[in-house]
């Protein structure tokens, strides 16, 4: 009905979040799960009272319908085989692997089946992968996906505020439902080659983002 449909679309924006990582990097993830990503956790402990808050944040392979943001730590296990990104898996070539034995007890991790590699494309399959299991027809769908890296200090409360109070759905600002927000290399490269300055960055610079 007509009803309901107004009360899906004005229901807060979920979003993907993934958490570039490397397999060996154990003790870095558990310190993010014991911090930002206890946030809501720690926050009902210090208020002696449930807020009913935990659920909003939730592990990808623990993701329900209450969940707004939904986290999964991103790595790459491929061998010297393997391609360095990977835009058109195949039976051959599944997007995701198992990772190595000393991690099965870690149930939020993906290890996506390219070459590690910093700065290609272990970032491009890292969406790819979540557009992949990202659809209407599916059990989950996420208007945002995003990805910080295992070295950034994400202040939860802040994203979560930002989601609830200033994004709206996609298809609310753009109606092809196409929404980027961040900055792109060609920024820092106009930045270097001193084509844009303090007074004129944002009118002469070819930026897409941020939008927030």
């Amino acid at each position: 009905s007509e009803g309901s449909e107004n009360q899906v679309n004005n229901d807060p924006p979920k979003m993907l979040l993934g958490i570039i990582t490397l397999a060996k990097s154990r003790e870095r993830r558990k310190l993010i799960r014991e911090t930002y990503l206890n946030y809501y956790n720690d926050m009902e402990t210090m208020r002696n009272q449930s807020t009913f808050t935990s659920h909003k944040l939730c592990s990808l392979r623990r993701y329900h319908k209450d969940c707004q943001i939904a986290y999964v730590f991103v790595a790459a296990v491929g061998n010297t085989e393997s391609p360095i990104e990977l835009m058109h898996p195949n039976a051959s070539f599944p997007l995701t692997v198992p990772g190595p034995p000393e991690n099965d007890d870690e149930d939020d991790v993906i290890y996506l089946n390219v070459r590690e590699h910093m700065n290609k494309g272990k970032i491009p399959t890292w969406f790819k992968y979540a557009m992949t299991i990202s659809h209407p027809e599916g059990n989950m769908e996420f208007d945002y996906i995003a990805k910080v890296d295992d070295d950034t200090l994400l202040f939860t409360g802040n994203l979560m505020d930002m989601l609830e109070r200033d994004l709206l759905k996609p298809h609310r600002i753009n109606p092809d439902g196409l929404v980027y927000g961040g900055t792109i290399n060609i920024v820092s490269r106009a930045w270097k080659n001193r084509k844009c300055n303090h007074a004129n960055t944002w009118n002469n610079c070819p930026i897409y983002g941020p939008i927030w």
